[in-house]
């Protein structure tokens, strides 16, 4: 009778629900991944000053890589002009250092927000924009540089607020129009400014936004963190430890 109403008492005790097991990454993990996608932008500008050092050596030249309007052997260019850029005389090309911070930036907030659409993205605005400046551009120019792709991808952050309408990509969009919003000036015809690049890989981030806006933000179930933004996944994040902190065991309540 004692050892009965005994586990009876005990039954009563106070039970603690403890949170299942998320699929929400951790602070730990968005660090570790924030600081890895800083890595892969750090490793795409260490080759874009390799490739110009190689060139103020002399160690080769890669003019015949450039995007030459209508011509055949320009043709090439719209892979590789990108990756080339003018003041090969100097040690320091002002032209490099004015698109490494703009590249450093919008790169890796595209690895952030769009994780898994990424390459298609990029790809989208090299190859949409090159060949539209191939096709339309001036003829007996050269164009080389990844300013065509910064305002691609200046493009398609602003439009993807506007198409998305969600809190993130608004508020993405928001930030990008307050550090490159002036940049608009590049569609101005200048004299050794490639501003038809600028305006085609504008156009391409247009047309990248409107063909992924339904891609990335589909109607999320809850456990379906993966098709989350990062700074969404990050507020998720902060809520689970959060709520983890004001569940700690309480101490079992017995009865003599």
């Amino acid at each position: 009778m004692f050892l009965s109403s005994r586990l009876s008492v005990e039954n009563r005790q106070t039970t603690v629900a403890f949170p299942q097991k998320s699929l929400i990454r951790t602070m730990a993990d968005e660090k570790f991944l924030f600081w890895k996608r800083v890595g892969i932008v750090s490793l795409l500008l260490v080759m874009l000053w390799a490739i110009h050092f190689l060139q103020y050596f002399h160690l080769a030249n890669f003019d015949q890589l450039g995007n030459m309007p209508g011509k055949v052997e320009g043709l090439p260019g719209i892979l590789f002009s990108p990756f080339l850029h003018g003041n090969t005389n100097t040690a320091v090309s002002m032209h490099l250092l004015s698109n490494s911070l703009p590249i450093l930036l919008l790169f890796t907030l595209l690895l952030h927000t769009f994780p898994r659409h990424t390459i298609f993205i990029w790809l989208f605005i090299q190859l949409v924009s090159g060949s539209l400046l191939w096709v339309f551009g001036t003829r007996g120019t050269m164009h080389v540089g990844i300013s065509g792709i910064v305002y691609g991808l200046t493009g398609f952050f602003l439009s993807s607020g506007l198409f998305l309408k969600d809190r993130t990509s608004l508020l993405i969009a928001a930030l990008v129009a307050v550090l490159y919003g002036s940049s608009v000036i590049g569609f101005l015809p200048k004299e050794g400014v490639s501003w038809q690049s600028h305006l085609f890989g504008f156009m391409s981030g247009i047309v990248a936004a409107y063909f992924t806006r339904q891609i990335n933000l589909p109607k999320v179930e809850p456990n379906d963190e993966d098709e989350l933004h990062f700074f969404e996944r990050l507020e998720r994040a902060r809520a689970q430890q959060k709520a983890e902190s004001g569940n700690e065991p309480a101490p079992s309540t017995h009865s003599n």
